[in-house]
């Protein structure tokens, strides 16, 4: 009758897909399912050793001495299992089969009575985790579409006042000066009439590249409106902005729309500015200090465009009307 039970136990066993096997309390393996002789036959580095009679312990060991955390990670759980310190483990891991990379979920639970062995199971989990990291890629996609300006590729405005926000306070906590500038295409109607929307779009395009290109790694710039870009300079040493402006100003310049066409348009920008070391406040003025580098702005078009101005350095004046 045991005999009976023992090959209906193993039967049974043999028809789980999971990789099966039982350690008694020293760690040898004294069962397996056909699935767990299948993948030790696959797997490729020392656990493919641990079949029946082995010490799963070593396998997993032995394997780790190779600097593969997984393996020491599974060994200290299946200890912390065995002797009793845990009563369930689990954990994903890589793993090489038939050369390929596949994932496994580990699982491992105890017999009763306690510390006399323990159930471990390996189940392939390769097409749960494909779906999720394609699950994670579609949505980090939607996430940077929905960050970013489609013409340009630069961040767009709801993204790029986000950044705002977050520099403005670190740099209130970390009592540094930073620089808020818009800069905006001048006549960029005309190119739209001369030229087409084609090459209105190009010069938005054009010009956005080169000012990612003048820009510092930690600089931000985004789209704001239809011809203008905010550009946040955070950790700006008190009057480096007009040279930094100045900077991307010439950059610009040397664009021409079309570019290889005789009667093509020189691309300038006008840049208005305001240097600023913001406070530790519940809130920070966002949209005042937004408001004084458009006046800078302002001023800089109607002062002749293809400049830069501060909006400290401006003229006394009233409200301005756009």
């Amino acid at each position: 009758m045991e005999k009976n039970v023992d090959s209906l136990f193993q039967k049974v066993l043999n028809s789980l897909p999971a990789s099966i096997a039982v350690l008694n309390g020293d760690g040898i393996i004294e069962i397996t399912n056909a699935s767990w002789d299948k993948m030790n036959a696959e797997i490729q580095g020392d656990l493919r050793l641990a079949g029946r009679g082995a010490n799963y312990l070593k396998a997993c060991e032995d394997e780790g001495g190779k600097e593969h955390e997984a393996a020491m990670d599974a060994l200290e759980g299946l200890r912390s299992v065995l002797e009793g310190r845990s009563t369930y483990f689990s954990m994903e891991y890589p793993v090489q089969v038939n050369s390929k990379k596949q994932w496994f979920l580990m699982a491992t639970t105890p017999l009763h009575p306690p510390q006399t062995g323990v159930l471990v199971s390996h189940t392939n989990i390769t097409e749960r985790r494909k779906i999720e990291e394609d699950q994670n890629l579609l949505i980090n996609n939607i996430q940077l579409l929905a960050m970013t300006d489609s013409l340009t590729g630069l961040e767009n405005r709801r993204s790029i006042e986000n950044k705002l926000h977050a520099e403005l306070n670190r740099a209130a906590r970390a009592n540094q000066n930073m620089t808020i500038m818009l800069a905006d295409i001048d006549d960029l109607k005309g190119i739209n009439d001369t030229h087409g929307h084609r090459y209105g779009d190009l010069a938005l395009k054009e010009a956005a590249r080169v000012m990612m290109a003048c820009k510092r790694d930690y600089d931000c710039i985004g789209r704001y409106g239809g011809d203008e870009f905010l550009l946040i300079f955070p950790d700006t040493l008190p009057g480096k902005a007009a040279g930094i402006g100045e900077r991307f100003r010439k950059a610009v310049n040397k664009l021409k729309i079309p570019p290889d066409a005789e009667d093509g348009r020189k691309v300038s920008i006008s840049v208005g500015y305001y240097e600023i070391k913001p406070t530790l406040k519940k809130e920070q003025p966002v949209e005042e200090f937004v408001d004084r580098a458009d006046k800078a702005l302002y001023q800089a078009k109607v002062s002749g465009k293809n400049k830069v101005v501060s909006y400290k350095e401006m003229p006394k004046q009233g409200s301005k009307s756009k």
